[in-house]
């Protein structure tokens, strides 16, 4: 049987878990994380491309303004605090620039997972 997705740039491979399509296997890798996290009750309120601004629009300077819809978003059951929550398997020029605005100023905590599908890791953690 033949996929109907068409290839990407960087080879990920379009992965459906529980009837939802995912850009990447370590996408899905991922979720599959946050969802045994939600069942043993650490976090809860699993989003998926949850957009944030991280910069608004400069009306001086003309800059526009700075977003990402980052992959995951959820609360932790403890603090109440949302995460977001990024995988990331090739790190382009346009995800290094919106990480350098998250560490300038962080919106919220971000995760960030990196691996192969079959072994992501919690690579690093922007608080």
């Amino acid at each position: 049987m033949r996929s109907t997705f068409k290839k990407h740039k960087y080879s990920a491979q379009k992965t459906i878990v529980n009837g939802i399509a995912f850009g990447s296997k370590l996408e899905a890798a991922v979720y599959n994380i946050l969802l045994i996290r939600e069942k043993a009750g650490e976090i809860k309120n699993i989003k998926m491309q949850d957009a944030i601004i991280l910069k608004e629009k400069c009306q001086e300077c003309g800059d526009g303004p700075v977003s990402w819809k980052v992959d995951f978003s959820f609360i932790d059951s403890k603090s109440g605090e949302k995460i977001y929550c990024e995988a990331k398997g090739i790190e382009t020029s346009d995800y290094k620039r919106r990480k350098r605005h998250w560490k300038k100023h962080p919106p919220a905590k971000l995760e960030i997972w990196k691996g192969a599908y079959n072994r992501p890791m919690l690579h690093e953690v922007i608080k």
